[in-house]
């Protein structure tokens, strides 16, 4: 359980800097930062390349947190319930808990798949090819 939990965090701080190259997006992710919420922070700020980071943050996370923390907490979970006899309220809620870790690894896949994280650094690429 301390092994999951060791890189589950480790992944979840190391994704946000790789995919957005920005360091504080890292310490939101070890903080608990929702989100969510720094994606709306972000839709606020006149940049379109901070605006982009915030989604990416988001997306990152989106599928991180499935991949590291939803699925195995749940697998635990129901092992742990099988041992002790627990009523089906647990299953209940491991279901409800992976749906909504579901729903933001799809927000998450969406936005890798978008044209907006595929054309990113574009901009450099064409500066060197009029040069």
């Amino acid at each position: 359980m301390l092994v999951i939990l060791v890189v589950s965090f480790c992944l979840q701080a190391a994704a946000p800097w790789y995919v957005t190259g920005e360091y504080h997006f890292s310490v939101l992710a070890v903080c608990g930062v929702n989100p969510e919420g720094t994606r709306l922070w972000y839709s606020g700020v006149d940049s379109a390349e901070r605006v982009r980071a915030g989604k990416a943050y988001e997306a990152a996370l989106g599928v991180t947190k499935l991949l590291t923390e939803n699925i195995p907490q749940s697998i635990l979970q129901i092992a742990m319930m099988r041992e002790t006899g627990a009523n089906n309220m647990v299953y209940l809620s491991v279901a409800l808990s992976l749906l909504m870790a579901f729903k933001s690894f799809v927000i998450g896949v969406q936005f890798f798949c978008s044209s907006e994280y595929a054309d990113r650094g574009r901009g450099h690429e064409e500066l060197r090819e009029d040069e």
